[in-house]
């Protein structure tokens, strides 16, 4: 009985850190494909991205094409800042990513 609660609690734990940790990691990344609901577009519009990622906008007007260029650029810059903040505070070495342990050290020095 005492082993299944230590499971549990320690499985709980993990699920919890687990969890943590990718919502911290994803939590600023853009919206690649879906719906979503702009306001002041006068008509539908759509950004279709490519099979390298690249943005491509369509719209009827001027206007909407121009609203949707700018909510796309602040979706990437939000998710380019977020990093940047992340990687300049040694915040992406804390989730023992190994890919930017030497980055870290690097700007240690």
């Amino acid at each position: 009985m005492r082993g299944k609660c230590w499971f549990l609690a320690a499985f709980s734990v993990v699920s919890l850190m687990g969890g943590t940790c990718y919502f911290i990691l994803t939590g600023s990344c853009p919206k690649l494909s879906g719906t979503i609901k702009l306001e002041g577009l006068l008509h539908p519009t759509v950004i279709v991205r490519d099979q390298y990622s690249i943005p491509t906008i369509h719209g009827e007007s001027r206007l909407d094409v121009a609203r949707a260029t700018g909510f796309l650029h602040a979706q990437e810059r939000f998710f380019q800042m977020d990093l940047m903040r992340r990687r300049s505070a040694g915040e992406l070495s804390d989730r023992k990513l190994p890919l930017f342990m030497g980055e870290y050290r690097a700007t240690l020095q």
